[in-house]
């Protein structure tokens, strides 16, 4: 008898795939609640950014990024979040001076200002994303939003624009509704 092995999903209904969890000899690491991917479903979009923005990284400094929620299967309403539906935004966490694959928030002496403004830099210079928000003001091109003292969440518009859609933090994509006064 062989060892039967979990069937994961790797694609949901909208055709959006999971960011694999945890394969060797990449760049990143996983973090957050739901586990098992759960919360890592992203437009083909946000998914190809993050291989790109990996990549680059990897090439500059070998700490792994820690990749949050982007999106649940079917794009549902996650808990805590008024985004993270369509499968285009994703928390990103910043980088620690000690390497560790762990949660660091802006006041901590762990935290490497200098790396995460790097980071930021790569996902706002690959022209898909308008919107960062971290609440460390000295980063260029990050805006403050409560909350985010403990990670950046990226908004990769572009893909929005081309629709005609408003890529607002909040959009609700069944609804349109958005945060007034953070648009990109």
């Amino acid at each position: 008898m062989g060892v039967q092995m979990k069937e994961i999903a790797s694609a949901d209904t909208r055709g959006f795939l999971m960011l694999p969890q945890g394969p060797e000899q990449v760049g990143y690491y996983t973090n957050g609640t739901p586990g098992g991917g759960a919360a890592r479903f992203a437009h083909p979009t946000l998914l190809s950014l993050i291989c790109r923005v990996e990549s680059f990284w990897q090439a500059e400094d070998g700490r792994k990024l820690g990749i949050g929620h982007i999106s649940v299967a079917g794009g549902t309403k996650m808990k805590d979040h008024r985004s993270h539906r369509g499968g285009l935004d994703v928390d990103v966490r910043p980088l620690r001076q000690d390497g560790n694959n762990l949660r660091v928030t802006r006041f901590d002496k762990l935290y490497d200002h200098d790396a995460t403004a790097k980071l930021v830099d790569l996902f706002l210079d690959s022209g898909e994303v308008d919107v960062g928000y971290f609440n460390h003001l000295r980063i260029r091109g990050v805006k403050f939003l409560v909350g985010h003292d403990d990670h950046l969440q990226s908004l990769s518009c572009r893909y929005r624009k081309g629709a005609g859609h408003a890529c607002d933090f909040g959009l609700d994509l069944t609804t349109g509704k958005t945060v007034p006064g953070s648009t990109c």
